[in-house]
């Protein structure tokens, strides 16, 4: 029997904050930043088998170019490369990937790589509530480390 995909906030290594969706928005295009925790719709993601971070049952995290700093948005989920976070595993959601981990509900914080862009989910250095998060080149800083946790 496989087991469900791992679902909560996704907090970052960093700091004590979440992704979170501005403004509680569904619309495609809105960015996505760091905020206090607190169980919001807004802050619930789901690790899929198709290696996506859903939001809202049908938004997921989009990196909308390759390029390192562009900023994190939900868009309507396509299966596109730039919405996939790593490869999948048969029997889990998520394996290695050229020697990086991404999200798992284990408990330890993970890196994330885009898929489309081969950048890393990046808190770019900033630490406030509402500041944007984008992609970058591999790091071993605090920035790229994330897990998904039980909402608070």
């Amino acid at each position: 029997m496989t087991a469900p995909p791992p679902t909560g906030e996704i907090r970052g290594g960093g700091w004590c904050r979440y992704l979170d969706v501005n403004g509680q928005s569904q619309f495609d295009g809105v960015v996505v930043q760091i905020w206090d925790g607190n169980g919001c719709a807004n802050r619930s993601w789901t690790a899929t088998s198709s290696s996506q971070l859903v939001v809202y049952g049908n938004k997921c995290l989009d990196a909308p170019s390759a390029s390192t700093g562009a900023r994190a948005r939900i868009w309507s989920c396509t299966g596109a490369a730039n919405q996939r976070w790593n490869e999948p595993t048969v029997a889990g959601y998520w394996n290695t990937y050229t020697g990086a981990r991404v999200i798992e509900n284990s408990g330890t914080y993970v890196r994330v790589r885009n898929v489309g862009s081969g950048l890393y989910l990046d808190g770019m250095g900033r630490t406030a509530n509402g500041a944007s998060i984008g992609q970058y080149s591999d790091s071993t800083s605090v920035n790229q480390r994330w897990k998904i946790v039980a909402a608070s």
